[in-house]
């Protein structure tokens, strides 16, 4: 039963994704938020028909804590229920006639006469507040060598930064890339080529924080991003290069731990052998990548509230304490992703569904969902009929980054993921109320 249903589902997805007319192109807010709930809720049943690679993918990423049975069927119909809510939602907010007067194309109306020095002044303080931060974070480490030789201690929790926080605001420097990006694409004559060389020196040491950072998604939607958001809105250009988009996400995947491996831990590179059985259990481990959601939450059906409390609004605060230096808050609270790695014994991330039942239950789940699919309707709406480089790049960089939200959806998570480029987004702003204060 709970394979046919997510056959069905799948099926009526793509239905919808064709048909439905999309707020820019080639992928909107949805689009993503549709293809990730696909890879998180709907390809782990469909994974049961492989029982034995499938399991053997999961039992091998969550340590054999957690058998898929007995509450799957449950779990399948309350993320299609969460999904559907979500879609409903965002089709009934882009039509509400307040949405569709003020809000439809409002980023465009409101930026589009910043000139090229608004934007360099927004590089500028990013690129100066963040690599501040970077050389404070390292420092803290005991230099850029030592942080360098710490990455993957860091990430496995074996090695703390005293001050962590200065790697969040750090990342401002990935924006900063973004915007010197667009600024090159967008300059005419001799200052083409500075922006050039300003937005390859920001892009690798952007690349090399990320990379220190350790999340191999985050990384990947740091390359997509650029890349995107120059084929926006050309349609025979993006199909060119897709399967060249497509060819880098999966040597990405295949190569990326052994590349890591030879850089971090000085292992010798080896290059990975294929054949159809290796192949098949690649792939199958690629899936069982993105499924955690499913047996996250059904972890959490099972536990809360019997062994696990519901937990209200401590994670959204918890959010936001995540930006303070330790010195103030005190020791780290006990964060949902705390209880997520006690639970699996290992450092697995907490989906938005999971994350709203351990806080309320059932209501919690249909508050957030809900409160999403509110936000990712606005978003479209908000940023459509970008045009300018500057407006294509930022939008392209929320797009990538909040529909991933649904899998990785703690506040913890969500402000570190989403803070940088809210910063880009709120000097943008500020430069447009400026602007409009010395006209008016």
């Amino acid at each position: 039963m709970i394979v046919g249903i997510s056959i069905a589902w799948f099926v009526a997805v793509i239905g919808y994704e064709i048909r439905r007319e999309r707020a820019c192109y080639p992928v909107d807010f949805l689009s993503l938020t549709n293809v990730i709930i696909l890879l998180a809720f709907v390809i782990p049943p469909l994974g049961f028909l492989y029982v034995d690679a499938y399991e053997l993918s999961v039992r091998n990423l969550f340590n054999g804590t957690f058998e898929p049975k007995g509450i799957s069927l449950y779990v399948t119909m309350m993320a299609l229920a969460s999904h559907v809510l979500i879609v409903l939602i965002y089709e009934g907010m882009k039509r509400l006639p307040f949405v569709q007067k003020r809000i439809v194309g409002s980023f465009d109306r409101v930026s589009h006469s910043l000139t090229s020095q608004d934007i360099t002044l927004v590089v500028i303080v990013l690129s100066v507040v963040g690599g501040i931060a970077f050389a404070l974070y390292a420092s803290s480490l005991g230099g850029w060598q030592k942080m360098w030789d710490f990455s993957h201690h860091i990430r496995s929790n074996k090695v703390q930064a005293q001050f962590g926080f200065f790697k969040i605001i750090a990342m401002l420097l990935v924006p900063a890339f973004y915007l010197a990006f667009a600024s090159t694409l967008e300059q005419r004559g001799g200052l083409k080529p500075l922006w050039g060389l300003l937005s390859l020196f920001l892009g690798i040491v952007a690349f090399l924080l990320l990379y220190h950072d350790g999340s191999r998604l985050f990384l990947m939607i740091f390359i997509l991003t650029p890349v995107l958001a120059y084929f926006a809105g050309k349609e025979r250009g993006f199909y060119k290069f897709f399967p060249l988009i497509i060819g880098i996400i999966l040597a990405y995947y295949l190569f990326g731990d052994s590349v890591f491996k030879t850089i971090f831990l000085d292992s010798e590179f080896k290059v990975p052998t294929f054949n159809s059985e290796v192949l098949f259990v690649k792939i199958s481990g690629l899936l069982s990548e993105f499924s955690f959601p499913f047996f996250v939450l059904a972890e959490y059906i099972d536990r809360v509230p019997d062994t696990i409390a519901y937990r209200g609004v401590s994670d959204v605060i918890n959010g936001f304490i995540i930006l303070l230096p330790s010195v103030l808050v005190g020791p780290d609270p006990q964060y949902i992703f705390d209880i997520n790695r006690s639970i699996f014994d290992a450092p697995i991330p907490i989906d938005a569904l999971s994350f709203g039942y351990a806080a309320f239950g059932l209501i919690g789940t249909a508050i957030v969902v809900a409160l999403f699919g509110g936000l990712i309707a606005l978003c479209d709406m908000f940023f459509a009929n970008a045009q300018r480089p500057f407006q294509i790049i930022i939008r392209t960089a929320f797009m990538l980054q909040i529909p991933w939200l649904i899998m990785y959806g703690d506040p913890v998570n969500a402000v570190k993921r989403v803070f940088a480029t809210s910063v880009a987004f709120v000097l943008i702003m500020m430069f447009v109320v400026y602007r409009t204060k010395m006209e008016s």
